[in-house]
């Protein structure tokens, strides 16, 4: 018999492809916010280079109005930065730059929170899509790995059904802890909108050196991606954990064991819970269900009666709802193709 180690190993496997895939989304990620850091300062420079006299840019120079010359190219940035919008989708940000359009006067500061605004509301677009192709692919695929796994154990598996993409969509979307991945990214990004305008203004009204506001405004940055980061890896770990019990329920196990890693940093939390069992049915993300708290890095294994000896077969019951043979060597690859047949996969 496999002993219940390997199916232990097998089940920290899937939530440990799932943090794999966070790490990729997490590189593109920090390219995104590095980009929009790049932008930001940039601005700063300019606004610095093209206004600051003797004892530099003060908050009262930066509050005058742009002269006419400028005030022409400015317009035309406007209308880039409308475009530029209207692929975010923000209506609220296009909104407030429809009424800047037609302001006939706007200060040397303004030009630079439109900028800002205009920066995180493309950050915030890109995360959000990367974050949901992220969850919706791992819920997917977690879901699937966890269903072989059990069927290798029992060495039969019941018949499963295609995941519908818009139950996927669901669970993803559903905002497990009071608030969506979503809306906890939009939160984020909207403070960090807020600190790098009071960053600037406070510098100003101190006249703040340029290198000083850069460190001030890298600080907010590496901030709001820590946040970034607490999200995706907390939203992460919970889609596995939410798939995984699908597949409990839809493979008819009744019971699941909390695995916890157990090591200099296993929190208080989390370390009594280890080796706890309990019914699925009475599951409770965040209570006796993991995550138990942001970056969270427990999992479940399903608790099975008895294992079976690799080679061995049982029967089964047939037809859709039923039960069919699965031989206890049979791979990923061919376990897909026996459940997907004549569908696309999106195990990889």
């Amino acid at each position: 018999m496999r002993s219940a180690a390997y199916w232990e190993k097998r089940a920290i496997a899937v939530m440990d492809a799932g943090m794999a895939s966070a790490d990729k989304v997490l590189k593109g990620l920090q390219k995104a916010y590095d980009r929009a850091e790049r932008q930001v300062l940039g601005q700063i420079e300019s606004l610095y280079a093209r206004y600051a006299g003797k004892y530099g840019l003060t908050f009262e120079q930066a509050i005058k109005s742009i002269a006419e010359s400028e005030y022409k190219e400015w317009r035309m940035t406007v209308a880039e930065y409308v475009e530029r919008i209207m692929a975010t989708g923000d209506q609220e940000l296009l909104r407030e730059f429809d009424t800047l359009s037609t302001r006939s006067r706007v200060t040397r500061l303004e030009q630079v929170e439109a900028a800002i605004k205009v920066n995180v509301a493309e950050l915030r677009t890109k995360q959000e899509q990367m974050v949901t192709e992220l969850l919706h692919s791992t819920y997917e695929k977690s879901y699937y790995r966890t269903a072989y796994n059990i069927q290798k154990a029992l060495g039969f598996g019941k018949t499963l059904e295609l995941l519908n993409p818009m139950d996927v969509a669901n669970a993803c979307a559903y905002p497990w802890s009071g608030a969506s991945f979503s809306e906890r990214i939009w939160t984020n990004t909207d403070a960090l909108a807020r600190e790098l305008k009071e960053t600037i203004t406070v510098g100003l009204i101190r006249g703040t050196s340029i290198d000083e506001m850069t460190r001030n405004l890298r600080d907010k940055m590496g901030v709001s991606f820590s946040a970034a980061e607490r999200i995706i890896r907390t939203e992460t770990a919970r889609v596995v954990e939410d798939a995984e019990l699908q597949s409990y329920k839809d493979c008819g196990i009744d019971r699941y064991e909390i695995l916890v890693q157990l090591d200099e940093r296993t929190c208080k939390t989390c370390g009594p819970k280890d080796g706890q069992q309990h019914a699925v049915k009475d599951a409770q993300m965040g209570e006796n269900y993991p995550p138990f708290h942001p970056r969270c890095r427990c999992t479940t294994v399903a608790v099975f009666d008895d294992l079976v000896t690799e080679g061995s077969m049982r029967a089964a019951k047939e037809g859709k709802g039923g039960y069919r043979l699965v031989p206890a060597d049979m791979t990923l690859e061919e376990w897909r193709d026996l459940l997907l047949t004549n569908h696309h996969s999106v195990i990889r």
